[in-house]
This record gives C-alpha cells, sequence and structure tokens, in this order.
C-alpha cells in the first residue's frame, strides 16, 4: 500500500514523523522537515504506520548530498542527508521531548573519521571474503570499501585482511588507539579452523602491516620512500574469538586526557575519542569547580576504570565496580600504568553493589555511572538511601536513563548535555548531573 506523507519532525531513532491524507502518523526512515514524499507501507498499526520512501513529491529545503554511496542502503548512518547543524538540532529536540525540560547544551563532535571500533560481517557468497555492514533491517551483508565514520587505519586494516581472503570467518572486529597507529583486530570464526586461521596471520602479518603503514603514510602525505619512519610508532595485534593469538602481543595502548590505557577485544571504551575527551573533561572541571568536598569517587559500571583514573586527582579515594574480568584485568593494569595510589576495583555487578553500601563521610561522596543501553533498572531506587552529593548519570540512550532518573526521590536534575559521541546516526549520548536535595 502507498501513501503520500508530510513529514513534520524528526523523532527518536532518526525517523521523520509525518500524517497521511486522513491525519494517520506516518514514521519514515531517512526523511528530513519538509519532505513531501510516497512511500511504501511495510508495517500498519491501528495509530500509526511505518514506511519506506518510494518517491519524492517535494524535496526538504534541508537536504544535502550524502557523502557515502551506501547510505540508506547500509544500516549504520541515518543523518547524511542533512547538515550536520540540523542533526544536532533535531537530537536536542529529541532528547526535550523525553525529558520534558530543556538541554543545557550540547556539544558537536568531528562528524566523521571519528569511530575507533567497528565490527564487519563475512560474507562468502561471491566465493571469496567481503567484510562489510549488515543492511538496513536486514541479515544480509553490504560490502563497503571505505566508512567515512571510521578512523582511516581501520578502513586499511579491513581491506587488506578482505584481501588476504581468510575462510571460515564469522566477523571481523577492528579497534585502533587516539593516534590511529595502535591496532587490535580480532577475528570471529569457526573454532575447529583455529590453528589454519592462525597460520595465515602468522605467515602474512609482515604484509598486513606493512600495508597498513604505506596507506597511513599515503594519507598523511608522507612520499614511499619514507613510510619507514612510521614502523616504530606502530603496533598491530590479532585475537582469535577474543584470545591473543600472540601471547606476548596481547593489549594496545591509546593516550585519552594526557592518560595511558591498555585495550583488548573486548573491554568497553569510549568509541569516540574526541568526544569522549570532551566530556571526561566536562565532568573532570564540573567536579572540581562546583563541589567542595571530594572524598569518595564510585565509578560504577566502570569498565576499565577510565573516567575513575581522569578523575582520582580530585579524592582521597576512587572505587570502580565492574563485573566483567577483561575490564577488571584492564583496570588494574591502568592504575599500574598510570600510578594512581588512591584507586581500586571491585568485581561485582552494580545493581548488587549499590544494596548493601556503607559511608565514611555523609559528604564528598560523588557517583559517576555509565551503564549499558539497558539502564540501572528499578534497582537504582536504592541510590536514595546513601548520601551522595551528586550522581552524574552517562547514557546512550535518553529513555532508558530518563526512566531510571524518574525513580530517584531525592535527587533533582541540575543540567542535561548532548555530547554527540555518535555524529551522523540517530544514537544519543547524554549526561545527567543530579543533585542531592534531601
Amino acid at each position: 500500500m502507498e501513501k503520500r506523507v508530510w513529514i513534520e519532525k524528526i523523532v527518536n531513532r532518526g525517523m521523520g514523523l509525518g500524517y497521511d491524507q486522513e491525519a494517520k502518523i506516518v514514521f519514515v526512515p531517512y526523511t528530513a522537515v519538509g519532505d513531501e514524499v510516497i512511500v511504501e507501507i511495510t508495517k500498519s498499526k491501528k495509530r500509526y504506520d511505518i514506511g519506506q520512501i518510494k518517491k519524492f513529491i517535494k524535496k526538504s529545503e534541508e537536504r544535502i548530498e550524502p557523502n557515502c554511496s551506501f547510505f540508506t542502503k547500509c544500516g549504520g548512518c541515518h543523518f547524511l542527508h542533512i547538515p550536520y547543524e540540523k542533526e544536532l538540532e533535531y537530537k536536542k529536540l529529541i532528547v526535550e521531548n523525553i525529558i520534558k525540560r530543556e538541554v543545557n547544551n550540547v556539544i558537536p563532535s568531528i562528524e566523521f573519521n571519528y569511530r575507533n571500533k567497528a565490527t564487519f560481517h563475512a560474507d562468502y557468497r561471491s566465493s571469496r571474503l567481503k567484510l562489510g555492514f549488515y543492511m538496513a533491517s536486514s541479515n544480509r551483508v553490504i560490502n563497503i570499501d571505505k566508512c567515512p565514520l571510521l578512523i582511516n587505519t581501520i578502513n586499511y586494516t579491513k581491506n587488506i585482511i578482505e584481501s588476504l581472503n581468510i575462510p571460515h570467518l564469522d566477523r571481523v572486529v577492528i579497534r585502533t588507539s587516539h593516534d590511529g597507529k595502535k591496532l587490535l583486530v580480532n577475528l570471529i570464526g569457526e573454532k575447529k579452523h583455529k590453528d589454519y586461521i592462525k597460520k595465515i596471520i602468522k605467515t602474512q602479518y609482515n604484509i598486513i602491516f606493512d600495508h597498513i603503514i604505506r596507506n597511513y603514510a599515503s594519507e598523511k602525505g608522507v612520499s614511499e620512500d619514507k613510510y619507514m619512519e612510521f614502523y616504530n610508532d606502530f603496533n598491530l595485534v590479532f585475537y582469535f574469538n577474543s584470545k591473543p593469538i600472540d601471547e606476548k602481543k596481547s593489549t594496545i595502548k591509546t593516550e585519552f586526557l594526557n592518560k595511558k590505557f591498555f585495550l583488548t577485544s573486548n573491554d568497553f571504551f569510549q568509541t569516540n575519542y574526541y568526544i569522549g575527551e570532551k566530556m571526561f573533561s566536562f565532568i573532570y572541571n564540573f567536579v572540581k569547580d562546583n563541589i567542595e568536598y571530594k572524598k569518595l569517587l564510585i565509578d560504577g559500571y566502570s569498565g576499565s576504570l577510565t573516567i575513575g583514573i581522569i578523575l582520582s586527582e580530585l579524592f582521597e579515594e576512587v572505587i570502580g565496580i565492574e563485573q566483567n574480568p577483561s575490564n577488571i584485568f584492564l583496570a588494574e593494569k591502568n592504575i599500574k600504568e598510570n600510578n594512581i595510589n588512591n584507586a581500586k576495583i571491585i568485581q561485582k555487578d552494580f545493581r548488587d553493589y549499590i544494596k548493601q553500601l556503607s559511608f565514611k563521610q555523609s559528604k564528598g561522596n560523588i557517583l559517576v555511572l555509565d551503564p549499558p543501553r539497558e539502564g540501572v533498572g528499578k534497582d537504582i531506587k536504592y541510590l536514595d538511601r546513601y548520601p551522595l552529593d551528586y550522581i552524574i548519570y552517562i547514557s546512550c540512550d535518553p529513555m532508558t536513563s530518563y526512566r531510571d532518573i524518574n525513580y530517584l526521590q531525592n535527587y533533582k536534575i541540575e543540567k542535561v548535555l548532548i555530547f554527540d559521541m555518535f555524529p551522523r546516526t540517530f544514537h544519543i549520548e547524554v549526561l545527567y548531573i543530579l543533585k542531592r536535595i534531601i
């Protein structure tokens, strides 16, 4: 069934919201405010429909030409058809509609070449290995030669691995350091082919390494005869099924706000170094300038203790709460690497931890938490019991985080900021400053 739809606004998950000729709501992806489109209805509900653009009657004046030929085919980007400034406006309105209050500030990112980690899915339909992303709303793989969102060394690495035609892979995860010179490649495939795949990597390692450095040098404008000067700056680590192929080379290291952090294939780290530094700098300065007593920092869902280490010089004591063993291992390495003497990591589910907290003092206790997309849930209510001066809540899902905050009775929202961690996509990173009022 086809309908004529007028797009009036952009809502959660980047959908255009419009109305048909009977005033029924229709959600249409990849649209802009002012578009008038004929859509094919793909799902029909009593109160709304979902459709795909079939043709344009009138294009919005906001539209621009996307800089990627795979846009709308690949499911990775959602806003390449509008200016970045408009995307930020839309994201601000989306969050304000959810939380029913004004967003204090929106901090932009660099638009492209910001993602430091990518998962490529393997496709052997052409009898050769092709690596790409899932098509929009599909499990079918679309081969992509270059993704504009990725730090470029990830693109180089993906292409050389693809050219080796390694068999029996399901997916390839590549992550890189802040400067793009340290790379970790996790090959995920059938366990029974482990030895064969490891042999390919060991015999082809120097070819892969050389290819990456040559491409990096070319991008930086360094002549072919001088690319060797980068060799000592680069590091390349391979994993198979999340275990290092060479036990002597199991981590890479990245710099982040003048601290050093180890990375492996399994741990969590901010996907966008640029905006991650902006966000953590804001938290650092807010704590330094606005909180008089700084005794204890609890870093909930701490990962490898990134924020805890960055803020450690402001507090007498830092405690990280983390469940993942890989993150625990890295947190301990990061504490040692940065010579932090007042921090420790506890292996525990944050939801269980907050059910039995005790404090040495009634002032100077701060909690920073950065839970996964599903949020904390009803257990966050336990925080009402405790003398926390502030809670700083970082979330990649405004819906679940606002739900969590509404469970709390003894805290009020003092500030809400958007740090655009995922430019050109519908994902939104929100930071809440919550102050205790009782």
